[in-house]
């Protein structure tokens, strides 16, 4: 081709997945800006999350948020257990929603002994009971009222929480094997550090021992024969939780949501894994947040809920993506796993807004059956396609240069169109004032390009399948000096789009004039 050589440039895959705290100029390579709607595989690819849809719903319930509790097994089948202010419901297989006990407002539940013993949060007018099918729902004179509920070597555990009245930072606990008898010799209770003005918003079994979660403070309680014997440790007078639901466990480690940082906890050593991504607050809902931060772990990510934003971690991978999406649900709950009734496991759950009634679901994989219609979006690092050349005695850094842009493109897999944008930092000299002459004042556009609008190059092209993976090019030349790229893919998440990949792009480039370092 006339103009001289030009070389191809590969960028990808992007293994290092989002960074948002860096320069969009040092990030790595194989990092990129922004990372919408899709997730690193181990292949190198990044491909198209899981769909969220609208499941069975509870309208009946009234305008409220749904809360999952999880699911508790019966003789009479597995149950899915929910609740609101106007009380708490189950739900068998593909059955309606039926009331347990109307005004029992609950945020957590735990099965034993033949029961689903369900505790009643501060605020509820029906105090907190036991459940099973046939028995139906009776009240526990004493069962304290509180956040969460857990069983620990016989014994039941709740912890206040910080709507309590009194007494925020205390953990009762049952007599053993009896969660009928909160209020005997043998049950009682422990103030966790009262003291400090902080609430015992979370507890959690990890290690042998009761993770008591505090909003600035995090403490260990365990015992071996008696809790009346046993010791309080504080493992951090810094680190805590925002509130229930801020704290999950994946395999062997605990997961921490506190100030903005998510917190990986092994044998009690804390690391954060967010250090490369920020949460960054969007207010936007149909109604007001009743849940506006959590952690959840769906399949092998753990997804955090910053208000209408949703970030996803890669166990496996160790990189973090983002969700857009209008379905706004809440802390997610696995169905018992059925290989001969579904294919993939399947998470429900209620919604994080108060005036949304729905109760969602998503599958840990891809199917045509369930869809969503979201667009995939990859934003580059910017670019300046540097290396270094001879120039008789001296190097010279190919930053100092423009360069051309002969043509790109992106190894793909999709059954739909791909939009591809390139976004040229640098496009041209500054404008003069001569090259004004013969523009009128209304016709002036920016300050920095007052007469041509900065230059954003767009090409769409239409797959034809997703059998396999395919090179879409794109075949717009342009000058540069530094440039970033953009790849959009809007699908509805399901086998026959694709799933959507992107693999990798490639840039074919040559070097073009040199230009005075303190051009911009």
């Amino acid at each position: 081709m006339s103009g001289g050589l030009y070389n191809p440039i590969k960028i990808g895959p992007f293994v290092g997945g989002m960074n948002t705290i860096s320069d969009s100029t040092a990030i790595l390579d194989n990092e990129v800006l922004d990372c919408v709607n899709l997730e690193l595989d181990l292949d190198g690819s990044c491909v198209v999350r899981p769909p969220v849809t609208d499941s069975a719903g509870a309208g009946a319930w009234g305008a409220n948020g749904i809360l999952l509790l999880g699911y508790f097994t019966f003789a009479t089948g597995t149950y899915l257990i929910g609740s609101n202010s106007t009380g708490t419901y189950f739900k068998l297989g593909a059955g309606a929603w039926t009331l347990i006990s109307a005004n029992l407002q609950a945020t957590s539940a735990v099965q034993y002994f033949g029961f689903v013993w369900i505790l009643a949060t501060n605020g509820s007018t029906t105090a907190s009971g036991k459940w099973n099918p046939s028995a139906g729902f009776a009240i526990v004179a004493g069962m304290p009222r509180g956040q969460t509920i857990l069983i620990y070597k016989d014994r039941g555990f709740a912890a206040a929480g910080e709507t309590a009245p009194s007494n925020s930072s205390r953990l009762y606990f049952s007599k053993s094997t009896d969660l009928t008898d909160w209020t005997s010799a043998a049950a009682g209770f422990i103030d966790i550090n009262p003291g400090d003005g902080q609430d015992l918003v979370d507890i959690i079994v990890y290690q042998n021992t009761i993770v008591c979660l505090k909003q600035n403070s995090t403490y260990v309680f365990s015992f071996t024969t008696a809790p009346s014997d046993g010791a309080v440790r504080v493992v951090s007078t810094t680190i805590g939780v925002f509130t229930h639901h801020c704290a999950v466990i994946f395999e062997t480690i605990l997961y921490l949501y506190h100030d903005g940082r998510i917190y990986e906890v092994l044998k009690f050593n804390f690391g954060c894994i967010n250090v490369k991504v920020s949460f960054v607050y969007d207010g936007t809902s149909i109604g007001t947040f009743a849940n506006p931060i959590f952690l959840t772990v769906f399949g092998t990510r753990l997804l955090v809920r910053y208000y209408h934003r949703v970030y996803a971690f890669g166990f496996r991978t160790r990189t973090w993506s983002r969700w857009e999406t209008s379905e706004y649900f809440g802390p997610m709950v696995l169905e018992p796993v059925n290989p001969t009734a579904h294919t993939f496991p399947r998470y429900f759950a209620g919604s994080c807004i108060t005036t949304d009634t729905k109760v969602y679901m998503s599958q840990d994989g891809y199917d045509n059956v369930q869809s969503e219609l979201m667009t995939c979006t990859i934003l580059t690092k910017i670019y300046d396609m540097s290396h270094q050349i001879r120039v008789g005695r001296y190097f010279i850094s190919q930053q100092e240069k423009w360069k051309r842009q002969f043509w790109w493109g992106a190894q793909i897999q999709t059954a739909n169109s791909v939009k591809g944008t390139c976004l040229p930092i640098t496009v041209g000299v500054d404008t003069i004032w001569g090259s004004l002459s013969a523009t009128p004042w209304n016709a002036l556009k920016t300050w920095g390009y007052p007469v041509t609008a900065p230059l954003s190059v767009i090409n769409t092209i239409p797959f034809p399948d997703s059998q396999f993976s395919r090179f879409a090019r794109f075949p717009k030349g342009l000058r540069f000096r530094q440039i970033r790229y953009q790849m959009d893919i809007t699908t509805h998440g399901t086998v026959n789009d694709g799933p959507d990949r992107i693999f990798s792009l490639t840039i074919m480039v040559g070097s073009r004039g040199f230009v005075a370092e303190q051009v911009a």
